[in-house]
């Protein structure tokens, strides 16, 4: 899903330096991709001054405290007070954040909108050079027919073997279909042709990813990074590969530098929470989690991260049993009570107050939609709900 959100912002760089001479060679960007992100976001003001006008804000306009309290909760984990940014954030919800007063700090579903088949197939109806077969192939992919796209990259690529975007269309299908071998050989092409593209380098790692080739991965997005700094794409990606290896700090950096870059992406905080929770770092993983809820409120995977949390939290102070019941069950009804995982979480929040019929009842449903896998994994838990005893878990070394 990522990698289609990325690609249709890029289809209009390239698709306009398809039919661009060749610009000259830019001087390389000097920049250390090792540097570390802040896991905090900073703000240009003043925290303390943030804080002491959001606080007379709240006295002085009840109305609109909803967003006072969530203002002032960024500037208290500015500040690193990781309590009182969760107590500011709990507040706003509780207020009404997850009602539209906070619609300012959400993404726009117009942000991810790509090209039209239609209005690209009025214009190249009958393609006859390099770039027209590029466009139309671009309208096939999302229009997610793939074998035309490929065939009119292959017209492109022989029309005009140094078309490096011909290449990456082509490689997204390839990897539409999993042949990421194929799609990876593409990629490899353009990068050849043209390797002061960053998407290049970062659209390959997604491939290596696939492959669960982790190292290559990371070489090709600190490549990327090393052409264009900003890159959230290319973090994203990374941040996923130390994941993978349970990396946790360098994967909170790499999240970090994604959040800086887009501090409107509630799956990037969702994430971070998720690796903060790994780490055994509750107060962050709680912060991340509802700063990813206000973001988006309709995310299902983010309720059910913030429910579990609260749930099985090892750290008492951040366990709130009653408010993961409610996180949980409205996770369940956007999911329509399909997803086994969030259904578990449900009964962990029942375990958690004291309410073992319901944890053992819903943890039994879940248990029957487990895979194989996951009725090893989690098969315990029945159990230890009827035993009576709720979830405690741990950090992930």
């Amino acid at each position: 899903m990522r990698t289609t959100i990325l690609a249709s912002s890029f289809v209009f760089f390239c698709a306009s330096t398809t039919f661009a001479q060749e610009a000259e060679d830019g001087s390389d960007v000097v920049l250390d991709p090792a540097q570390p992100h802040s896991p905090i976001p900073k703000d240009e003001s003043s925290d303390d001054s943030a804080i002491a006008s959001f606080t007379e804000a709240i006295r002085v306009d009840p109305k609109n405290a909803c967003v006072y309290y969530y203002k002032r909760g960024i500037a208290w984990h500015n500040k690193g007070e990781c309590d009182q940014a969760v107590a500011d954030l709990v507040e706003a919800i509780r207020l009404g954040a997850h009602s539209g007063v906070l619609s300012g700090v959400r993404r726009s579903a117009s942000d991810t909108t790509g090209v039209s088949e239609t209005a690209v197939a009025d214009l190249i109806k009958e393609p006859q050079d390099a770039p027209s077969f590029a466009l139309r192939a671009l309208a096939w992919w999302e229009k997610k027919d793939f074998d035309k796209a490929i065939s009119d990259c292959d017209s492109a690529v022989r029309l005009d073997p140094r078309d490096a975007f011909s290449f990456c269309v082509r490689s997204w299908c390839w990897s539409e279909k999993e042949e990421y071998d194929k799609a990876i050989d593409d990629l490899t092409e353009a990068i050849r042709i043209d390797s002061k593209t960053a998407n290049y380098f970062s659209f390959r790692a997604g491939c290596w990813v696939a492959k669960k080739e982790f190292d290559k991965a990371i070489e090709d997005c600190t490549q990327a990074l090393k052409i264009d700094p900003t890159s959230e794409f290319a973090m994203v990606s990374r941040a996923a590969c130390w994941v993978h290896k349970k990396e946790w700090d360098r994967a909170i950096s790499d999240y970090s530098g994604a959040i800086e870059a887009d501090p409107k992406d509630a799956g990037n905080f969702n994430c971070r929470g998720i690796c903060w929770r790994n780490k055994g770092t509750c107060g962050e993983a709680l912060y991340d989690f509802l700063q990813a809820s206000i973001i988006d409120p309709k995310d299902a995977k983010v309720l059910n991260e913030l429910a579990w949390l609260e749930a099985t939290c090892p750290v008492e102070k951040y366990r709130h049993g009653q408010r993961a019941i409610e996180f949980a069950t409205k996770a369940c009804e956007l999911s329509g009570w399909k997803e086994a995982a969030h259904i578990g979480t449900l009964a962990a929040a029942c375990a958690e107050t004291g309410e073992f019929d319901d944890a053992v009842r819903f943890q039994t449903k879940a248990h029957e939609m487990y895979s194989d896998e996951l009725k090893a994994q989690w098969g315990f838990l029945l159990e230890l709900y009827k035993s009576r005893k709720p979830y405690r878990d741990e950090p992930k070394k």
